[in-house]
């Protein structure tokens, strides 16, 4: 709904998947009174209004970054109170007057393609785009939109598949008060459901109160992050806002090592397991992934693999079920016991190694460098033979970890 200046209602919206119709409430002004229904193009601008009969009303076309191009339909009608249309370029309310695009936390001028006042986040050094506080989104209109005047969501027809995942956030608002402050449609409501409550719960245990979002009015990912002291990085590459850790290792930089099935809850995982047991300087990260390269062949085999020989485990004292699994293999029936008491997970005692591998494969390797003091070791200037020989227990490949080392130095800096 919304009032006039004699603060009466003079216009009531539907919505659906997204906004449908407007119809006019001046019982002054019958001619008003039937609704006009919303077309729209791959941003989601509106391109047409449409009357109940199918024909076209008003027209409205937009340049790259949003500027009304001549000859569009006026987006208010000489102010007179009659039906009228104030959304415009990506849906959001356009101001004729001051020809001005409101995107809640900041105004922008599609004249300029610059926003109005700068970004309260200074950007990310490995996005040099990103620093550019006043333009919009990194001057890429064409595949972006930002609907807050905060961040940056990608588009993919009308979807929005990445560039706004609040990947472990699932604690951070009411799902339903989300998608209606950023004006989702079903599909982007999907994604972004299934975002919140299906991923990490890192910081499950703090309490995100619903009453301090409400009161954000519309959502900033940024300030809230800010406000709460929760650490917010970008990965480029994967179009991805990570909140609630800093990101150590970018799917990027696992791809350039020739890691396999890199995916986005792989990367997660990894920084999430990095951040807990905090495995969090370079060199600790470089022995960790480079150790973890060799034990799995570079992420192929999450299991202890018996290459054909169906007789293998039954002559291994640790069997089938308690075989190796994980980034850092876990092994023996009292290891798989004690991790499952750690986790408060019985499954990971009853159901052995495959369970493990699917659910738990960095969780177990952080969980086994944490128990084995490998901090410490590489705080102490350990070589990657002195790193071997605590997570092999002997030498085995240590040439290629030596290989995988150097190699990891060269990528993660």
């Amino acid at each position: 709904m919304t009032y006039n200046e004699e603060g009466k209602f003079d216009a009531a919206y539907t919505y659906g998947l997204e906004r449908i119709e407007v119809e006019a409430l001046d019982e002054t002004r019958p001619e008003s009174q039937d609704p006009l229904y919303y077309l729209y193009d791959g941003l989601g601008s509106v391109t047409f209004m449409v009357k109940p009969d199918g024909n076209k009303r008003d027209h409205y076309r937009y340049d790259e970054f949003g500027k009304p191009a001549p000859g569009n339909s006026k987006l208010s009608e000489d102010g007179r109170n009659v039906l009228h249309n104030t959304f415009g370029y990506t849906g959001e309310i356009w101001d004729q007057e001051s020809e001005l695009l409101y995107l809640r936390a900041r105004y922008y001028e599609p004249e300029t393609g610059r926003f109005l006042s700068r970004d309260n986040y200074w950007g990310n050094l490995q996005n040099p785009l990103s620093r550019h506080l006043y333009a919009y989104v990194e001057n890429n209109s064409v595949n972006y939109v930002d609907p807050t005047g905060n961040t940056r969501l990608f588009i993919n027809g009308r979807e929005i598949t990445s560039g706004f995942s609040v990947l472990g956030g699932h604690s951070i608002a009411d799902p339903q008060l989300l998608a209606s402050n950023f004006n989702l449609n079903a599909v982007q409501q999907r994604d972004i459901f299934g975002l919140l409550t299906n991923k990490w719960d890192i910081y499950r245990n703090v309490q995100y109160k619903k009453e301090y979002v409400s009161a954000l009015g519309q959502i900033s990912i940024r300030q809230f992050a800010n406000d709460w002291g929760i650490s917010l990085s970008y990965s480029k590459f994967e179009n991805i806002i990570y909140l609630g850790t800093q990101l150590h290792v970018t799917a990027e930089q696992l791809k350039q090592l020739g890691w396999h099935n890199v995916n986005e809850d792989m990367v997660w995982d990894l920084n999430k397991t990095l951040e807990k047991y905090d495995i969090t300087t370079t060199d600790r990260i470089r022995h960790f992934i480079s150790q973890c390269m060799q034990e799995t062949n570079n992420g192929l085999w999450l299991t202890e693999e018996d290459f054909g020989d169906e007789t293998y485990f039954d002559r291994q004292p640790y069997g089938r079920k308690y075989r190796g699994a994980g980034y850092i293999h876990l092994t023996w029936e009292y290891n798989y016991e004690a991790f499952a008491n750690y986790m408060q997970d019985q499954r990971i005692l009853t159901e052995g190694a495959d369970y493990v591998a699917q659910n738990y494969a960095w969780e177990v390797a952080g969980y086994w460098w944490k128990n084995n003091n490998m901090n410490a070791l590489i705080d102490s200037g350990a070589s990657v033979r002195q790193v071997t020989k605590k997570v092999n227990g002997g030498y085995g490949g240590i040439e290629n970890r030596e290989y995988y080392y150097s190699l990891c130095c060269d990528i993660i800096g």
